[in-house]
């Protein structure tokens, strides 16, 4: 009989730190992106590998369902795991920075602010207010660009806990199965029948998108949790990141690089079990303000590519908006996002 997904032990330690750290890096490469079609681009290796970079969203999907699995296997193990408390925990984690960045550009469109892209109008509003923008209504690109991809996990956290109790009542090889068969489904039909990239679906079909990233996360930990990986770090991310690079250099698809991204947390969670790893305080302090960074860093870039249409000087702007984001992110998360994370929970007593 296979061991079941709510038997297995917890084999990573509670806090993942070197997962923490690479969550930072996706926001990064999320702000290349945008970096590439604000400002002005060449043909080069840089700008190939930004115009690529929108998969830092597909990172971050598949981490969900990992960290989520990580968090949440072992309450539901010991009955102890609630639906309700699961998610007052994750809306108060990503709503209080939502609600203010939504505020935000909505006093942007109200001004009109010449060149500001995203729509705005008051059923994209209460799309918006509802986290649904995604899924079909309200415009996915209104107000807030980034938050779509937060509307998409909601619809993610809706799901968990019914996928929590599959989990628990089928093998770990048959999730991995399931897993499999999902992803090559949802991207058959991504890449054969509407013949776009992941980058284009960002529409209603957001849930075929996040849905089979998530359950990979989920099957990625169930997996990793019985057989870690147990070789060399270093090594092993220096040919990952060097395969991710010549995939988007290359533009293999998508759903090829999606996979590579999949090895790195695999590698980057066994990581945490070698004798003695630690990561650098800062990189797991940038890892814990990405969620703030990637929420405020298109309505920065907005300013400062306001700037450059007006003096020019398009890599000095670049530089500085950067700055700009990682100290208004850090400000974002120290007297926002903690803070009312905490007070939610507390409120409701959870």
């Amino acid at each position: 009989m296979s061991q079941t997904a709510g038997n297995l032990p917890r084999t990573y330690p509670h806090t993942i730190a070197p997962l923490t750290a690479l969550r930072f890096f996706a926001a990064a490469a999320l702000f290349c992106y945008h970096i590439h079609v604000y400002f002005p681009h060449g043909d080069g290796l840089l700008s190939a590998l930004a115009a690529k970079a929108y998969l830092g969203v597909d990172f971050f999907f598949i981490l969900s369902g990992f960290i989520l699995a990580h968090v949440y296997i072992p309450p539901l193990r010991d009955g102890t795991f609630t639906t309700r408390k699961f998610l007052i925990h994750r809306l108060a984690r990503i709503y209080p920075v939502h609600f203010l960045t939504l505020l935000v550009a909505g006093v942007l469109g109200l001004c009109h602010a010449q060149g500001w892209t995203a729509t705005t109008s008051w059923n994209g509003f209460a799309a918006n207010i509802f986290l649904v923008h995604a899924w079909g209504s309200g415009g996915p690109f209104s107000f807030n660009v980034p938050s779509w991809s937060i509307s998409a996990e909601w619809f993610a956290y809706l799901c968990f806990p019914v996928l929590l109790h599959f989990l628990l009542k089928t093998g770990m090889d048959r999730v991995v199965l399931f897993a499999i068969w999902l992803y090559v489904l949802c991207m058959g039909f991504i890449y054969v029948y509407l013949n776009i990239t992941l980058g284009d679906v960002v529409t209603g079909f957001t849930m075929i998108r996040i849905m089979p990233e998530f359950v990979l996360g989920i099957a990625l930990y169930l997996a990793g949790s019985r057989r870690p990986w147990i070789g060399p770090v270093i090594p092993a991310g220096l040919v990952l990141t060097a395969l991710l690079c010549m995939s988007l250099y290359t533009e293999r698809p998508d759903y090829l690089t999606v996979l590579i991204l999949a090895g790195i947390i695999h590698v980057g969670a066994g990581s945490s079990l070698k004798p003695g790893a630690r990561i650098h305080p800062a990189l797991t302090y940038l890892g814990e303000i990405s969620y703030s960074f990637y929420m405020i860093h298109v309505l920065v870039l907005y300013g400062f590519w306001r700037l450059f249409e007006i003096y020019g000087y398009a890599w000095l702007w670049i530089v500085l908006s950067f700055c700009a984001t990682l100290a208004l992110s850090a400000a974002l998360y120290h007297f926002v996002e903690r803070p009312a994370r905490y007070a939610i929970r507390q409120w409701t007593g959870t």
